[in-house]
């Protein structure tokens, strides 16, 4: 039996089963999709697919709540995940702010002594004495300011636009999952 023979436009998977069945953590899910609409979709991707042999008419019911309701809770977590309020940075700045106050007092004495004396010789006659003093002292003060922005100039928006995305790709990754274990592998 295919998917599209079991669930019909008034026996749709996810209004009779999921909504139904799972409200709350349909609507945390799914928010404002309907559950016909999420039907539809199903129908029209994967219609054509084979069901599995345990799930006929009779029992079908059973059978999709029991795998519903082994992931459940972890799409929930997930969905939580997706749906939550970040206080995101709204600029991305840096400022930076630098004093740098320097001090150098420098004083050194340098004395230098000559003396006419031959090689050989061993006394010592001092002819000339010269003594050199040198005094420097350095101040300096250096101010240095920084300021750098990044990013885009509503980090906030993109962050909302990019979660809704993921958001949406979560929902089909959930729906994926749901028709994988409730149907046939086409490799099969």
């Amino acid at each position: 039996m295919k998917y599209k023979e079991l669930f019909t436009d008034n026996n749709g998977l996810f209004t009779n089963i999921f909504a139904k069945y799972y409200t709350a953590e349909y609507n945390t899910i799914f928010g404002e999709n309907t559950s016909e609409l999420v039907d539809t979709y199903t129908r029209l991707n994967f219609g054509g697919r084979e069901l599995m042999h345990g799930l006929t008419e009779g029992d079908y019911i059973n059978n999709v709540r029991s795998v519903i309701s082994l992931y459940v809770g972890e799409w929930v977590k997930g969905a939580r995940v997706m749906q939550e309020e970040y206080n995101a940075v709204l600029n991305v700045s840096r400022q930076l702010e630098r004093d740098i106050n320097t001090t150098n007092n420098e004083n050194y004495t340098n004395t230098d002594e000559e003396s006419n004396k031959v090689f050989n010789e061993t006394a010592f006659y001092p002819t000339e004495k010269t003594e050199i003093s040198n005094e420097r002292l350095n101040n300096g003060t250096t101010a240095e300011r920084v300021t750098e922005r990044k990013g885009v100039e509503d980090v906030g928006g993109a962050l909302i636009k990019e979660f809704n995305r993921k958001l949406q790709s979560y929902k089909n990754d959930i729906i994926f999952v749901l028709i994988e274990k409730l149907t046939k592998s086409i490799y099969s």
